[in-house]
């Protein structure tokens, strides 16, 4: 009879905190300023600094409309959204929305979340749909398929987010 080998226990703190890491990173790419981690992911606050919600923050000074909420799950089923099981999907978002309204009514929820054995550096970006038009509007063509659910949210490929231009975007959000 063949043993049974263990697998080693996952870390889910730091597998948080490297995916957090990764999306600032991509996410200052994208914009050319400085995105950092919010110490204990989001459970912070900063006195009368506002901006800080999510579980990233943009470098002061900078425009950033929206709160970032990071999730890396082993699995996240888009098959949720079309049924009426309970959708991990839209609990992120419900946590992101939550952290806007929190802060202020004008922030955007911004979610960035992958599964377990996606490429390394891809995810899906979850933006309500007026915040897709604006990339639109911005001259964004998407390449590859999107999801609209409900008529609300879309959710988006993030190697499709990166050929977007964010100073064009940045000026179709600010109107």
């Amino acid at each position: 009879m063949p043993k049974k080998t263990k697998t080693k226990p996952i870390n889910s703190k730091a597998k948080g905190s490297t995916w957090e890491r990764s999306v600032a990173k991509l996410l200052t790419e994208w914009t050319g300023f400085d995105f950092h981690r919010v110490p204990a992911s989001g459970g912070l606050r900063w006195g009368k600094d506002n901006r800080v919600a999510g579980d990233l923050i943009a470098q002061q000074g900078k425009y950033w409309p929206f709160t970032v909420e990071c999730k890396f799950h082993k699995i996240v089923s888009f098959n949720e959204l079309l049924t009426d099981t309970k959708s991990k999907i839209m609990e992120f978002w419900k946590q992101a929305l939550s952290d806007a309204k929190r802060v202020d009514d004008t922030l955007e929820p911004f979610v960035a979340f992958r599964y377990n054995g996606l490429t390394k550096g891809f995810f899906f970006v979850m933006v309500r749909r007026r915040v897709f038009r604006k990339m639109i509007e911005a001259g964004f063509s998407p390449r590859a398929d999107y999801l609209i659910h409900r008529n609300k949210y879309v959710i988006l490929r993030s190697d499709d987010l990166m050929t977007m231009e964010w100073q064009a975007f940045e000026r179709e959000l600010k109107k």
